[in-house]
């Protein structure tokens, strides 16, 4: 009977590579994909919870006021700039299982 062969653990360095590299990828990813809601959480966070939401409505949708029409040039920006977040997340993904 022929021997099994062994398959040994992965390198310590390259596991831990990976996982920065996956770390970092998802940093980066959320930041990106967050970005048009930070204006709005900073201004929440200071207490103003009416104007958090009414900030993050103007930067995603463009919605300035009671009643107002949503803009289409903000809403294709906020699609935009959340498919490069996921699209980072993804590259940041390949990148370490070459690792």
């Amino acid at each position: 009977m022929a021997k099994r062969k062994r398959r040994g653990k992965m390198n310590i360095v390259r596991r831990f590579g990976k996982q920065i590299v996956q770390a970092v990828g998802i940093a980066a990813g959320l930041f990106v994909a967050t970005s048009p809601l930070q204006r709005g959480i900073k201004v929440a966070i200071g207490g103003d919870f009416q104007g958090g939401a009414n900030a993050i409505a103007f930067d995603t949708a463009g919605l300035g006021f009671e009643g107002a029409k949503p803009d289409v040039g903000k809403i294709v920006q906020t699609a935009v700039t959340v498919g490069a977040g996921i699209g980072i997340m993804w590259l940041f993904k390949q990148l370490a299982k070459r690792v």
